[in-house]
C-alpha cells in the first residue's frame, strides 16, 4: 500500500478510489484513513450508508485519527451484528483511550472471534496488569484467533507463574497459536526476575 500516493486528491478523487472493488481489505484502510484525514466531516454523512467492509475500514480511520469527538458515533458499532464492524469499533475506541469496563464483560463472550479479540485488546489497554485474568481465560478459547490474541496480549503482563497455562499451547493445532505461544515463553523468561 506504500505505493498509493493519496496526498492532494481532492474529496471526490478520494471517494472514488474508496468506491473501487478491491480484494485486499488494507487498500480500504489506506483510503479511509486519508478521508478522515482530509475530509472527515464529509464522511460523516456517509457512515450511515456504507457497505461492511467500507464501514469497517471508516471506523479504522476515525481509530487512527486520534480526535476524541468520535467516540460517540463508534460507541454505536460496538454492538453491531457484523462481528468485523464491531471488533473495528472497540480497537477504534481503543485507539481513542477510551474504557468502559462494561465492554470488555459484554463482549468476551461475543459469539465473534474478532469481537472477542477485541475485546482482550481492549482490556489490556485499559486494565493494564488487571486484565491478566481475562487473557489467562482468552487461552482456552475454542477459536484459535482468540488463544493468539490472549497470548499476545500477555506480552509484559505474564510472568513465570503464567508459564504453566501457556506451554500447553506449544501443542495447540493452530501453528499461528503455537509460533505466538513460544514467542511468549521466549519474552517470560528474558524478563527480569522479582523478589
Amino acid at each position: 500500500m506504500n505505493a498509493l500516493n493519496l496526498s492532494g486528491k481532492n474529496f471526490e478523487e478520494l471517494l472514488s478510489l474508496f468506491f473501487c472493488e478491491i480484494a485486499d481489505d488494507d487498500y480500504y484502510d489506506v483510503v479511509a484513513r486519508q478521508l478522515i484525514k482530509d475530509y472527515a466531516e464529509s464522511v460523516q454523512s456517509l457512515i450511515w450508508h456504507l457497505s461492511k467492509k467500507r464501514l469497517r475500514a471508516i471506523i479504522f480511520g476515525l481509530g487512527c485519527s486520534g480526535d476524541k469527538k468520535w467516540r460517540d458515533i463508534l460507541l454505536k458499532f460496538v454492538d453491531s451484528e457484523e462481528g468485523l464492524v464491531a471488533a473495528e469499533a472497540l480497537d477504534a475506541l481503543r485507539n481513542l483511550d477510551f474504557f468502559s469496563y462494561d465492554l470488555v464483560l459484554t463482549h468476551l463472550h461475543h459469539a465473534s472471534p474478532y469481537v472477542r479479540s477485541s475485546a482482550l485488546r481492549f482490556a489490556k489497554k485499559g486494565l493494564a496488569n488487571q486484565a491478566l485474568a481475562f487473557l489467562v481465560d482468552g487461552l482456552s478459547d475454542d477459536d484459535a484467533i482468540v488463544r493468539q490474541s490472549a497470548l499476545d496480549e500477555l506480552e509484559g503482563v505474564a510472568t513465570i507463574h503464567e508459564l504453566h497455562r501457556v506451554i500447553p499451547l506449544l501443542n495447540d493445532p493452530d501453528s499461528g497459536v503455537r509460533d505466538a505461544a513460544r514467542w511468549l515463553i521466549d519474552r517470560i523468561n528474558e524478563a527480569p526476575s522479582i523478589g
